[in-house]
């Protein structure tokens, strides 16, 4: 299926040529959607941010199953063809999609409801699932269908950034007719917007057995497998029945040393950069179709699946077709089994969520009177927040500068209007020492902050310079505020 889709895009007359690597179907729509459309921005939120999408009052699923058992036998059932790319396309949405920086912050309602995600207090279980956190096209359609009061609407978490409503329509377009299942790939990139971390995915083999347990010893992350030459030979006792009464465990032994072993790390580590706030408006999106199949058509609604509604009763027969993206069909009646729990959520977010620290005055970065590092990953705001730190220095002296801020490299420090580490403390580039006059001339000069940016790009030879310089200066000197740039 990936192979046939590569040819395929291959076969057009561009330059750009497409590579089988062993990559899954939903890997080369991300792939294709980013090579040849946009650069899809990730979001970057924070504490507050990363709780909502991450909790229990998120809608973290689809409706699936039964909500009453049906009394007679006047039940039909009707579906949407390709739910979930219709969802993408942004068919009858108002509101185009979010992404967060980590200036964007939960607060307040305000009254007017735009692109976003609202804390809805409510018992209503379909569309919503009772109390939580809900897309603005969701909460737009229920407000507008009487289902909730403003009232209801508590917090509001607004982004900095929209897309468009239809920003995937033309690439959903070019998928359906290049890709070989084009479904299942757009449900697929669906399922990639819902991924969270990274995972490690690190793979070794070795046989010496020293190296295994040095790897073991040294990282606790380290898993190992053993692989044995008997693995790679048929054994014809393989559907010999075992006789429990005269079952001998030695006989089932490996009596044999590994041929080889597999050392791996598969853990995952979370990534606070992700599409969450994408895969969140699909699902919303998918409950209010749902909503809006279920008032057009009729009826009782005795159970929802996915993208199927089971009614019951008098109908108005919906106009059907198959051939649209979502267009209605009629489709076939589920078994019934048993009832979902349909108990609404409770309201009790305010007392669960997390109170986060915000650091808003010079005075409470001097986390323990000698310094602090500001980390995150690039694009977060490190270096937004200590212009905002640097301009309240500033604004509390009548005079001069009681502040310097230096970085490793020229480039950086033109980037941070800055200067050199070198420069600032007479740093010999060649043994790395310092000059120690320097360094109390500064503090006569009345500087008392230093900001390093950049620091993760200091070599190592440097840094040992640096932490030598670091125990100086906030032992007796100066309050440091380092800034870490990180990937994970």
């Amino acid at each position: 299926m990936v192979n046939a889709t590569i040819e395929h895009l291959n076969a057009r007359n561009v330059e750009l040529k497409y590579k089988f690597q062993n990559q899954k179907m939903s890997t080369l729509a991300m792939e294709f959607l980013k090579n040849e459309y946009f650069s899809l921005p990730l979001s970057n939120m924070n504490e507050s941010g990363d709780y909502i999408f991450n909790c229990d009052y998120i809608r973290n699923c689809q409706f699936n199953g039964w909500f009453s058992q049906p009394e007679t036998k006047n039940v039909c059932a009707y579906d949407y063809n390709k739910h979930y790319t219709s969802c993408l396309m942004g068919k009858d949405c108002v509101f185009g999609w979010p992404v967060y920086s980590v200036f964007d912050e939960v607060k307040a309602f305000d009254g007017n409801i735009e692109a976003g995600f609202y804390y809805i207090n409510t018992d209503n279980f379909f569309p919503f699932k009772g109390a939580g956190w809900y897309d603005a096209d969701l909460v737009n359609y229920a407000y507008d269908c009487k289902i909730i009061k403003k009232k209801n609407i508590l917090l509001q978490y607004k982004p900095s950034t929209v897309l468009n409503v239809d920003n995937f329509k033309t690439f959903i377009k070019d998928v359906y007719e290049l890709f070989d299942n084009p479904k299942y790939a757009i449900n697929t990139l669906i399922g990639i917007f819902g991924a969270n971390y990274k995972s490690k995915n690190v793979h070794h083999f070795t046989q010496d057995n020293r190296l295994v347990l040095s790897e073991l010893m040294q990282n606790k992350d380290a898993k190992v497998k053993y692989v044995y030459k008997s693995e790679f030979i048929n054994d014809d006792n393989d559907d010999k029945k075992v006789d429990i009464d005269n079952f001998n465990p030695d006989y089932y032994m490996k009596k044999e040393s590994p041929l080889i072993y597999h050392v791996y790390n598969d853990k995952r580590v979370k990534s606070f950069q992700n599409y969450l706030p994408f895969f969140y408006k699909i699902y919303n999106l998918s409950a209010m179709k749902m909503h809006q199949m279920a008032n057009k058509i009729g009826g009782v609604v005795r159970g929802v699946f996915t993208d199927t509604i089971i009614f019951e009763g008098e109908v108005i027969k919906p106009k059907c077709n198959k051939d649209v993206i979502g267009g209605i069909r009629e489709t076939n009646i589920k078994d019934f089994t048993k009832c979902m729990n349909i108990k609404p959520r409770e309201n009790n977010y305010l007392n669960e969520c997390p109170n986060p620290i915000k650091l808003t005055k010079i005075e409470e970065f001097k986390l323990d009177n000698k310094g602090c590092f500001i980390t995150g990953e690039p694009g977060t705001g490190k270096t937004y927040m200590c212009k905002k730190l640097q301009q309240e220095i500033l604004n509390s002296i009548e005079s001069g500068n009681s502040f310097k801020v230096c970085t490793p490299t020229h480039k950086s420090a033109l980037i941070a209007n800055a200067t050199t580490i070198y420069n600032l403390f007479d740093i010999n580039p060649v043994d790395y020492t310092y000059i120690k006059t320097t360094v109390e001339k500064l503090k006569e000069d009345g500087v008392k902050w230093i900001f390093i940016d950049e620091v993760s790009m200091i070599t190592s030879k440097f840094g040992v310079s640096l932490e030598i310089l670091r125990i100086f200066m906030v032992l007796s000197l100066f309050y440091l505020v380092i800034i870490i740039n990180y990937q994970v």
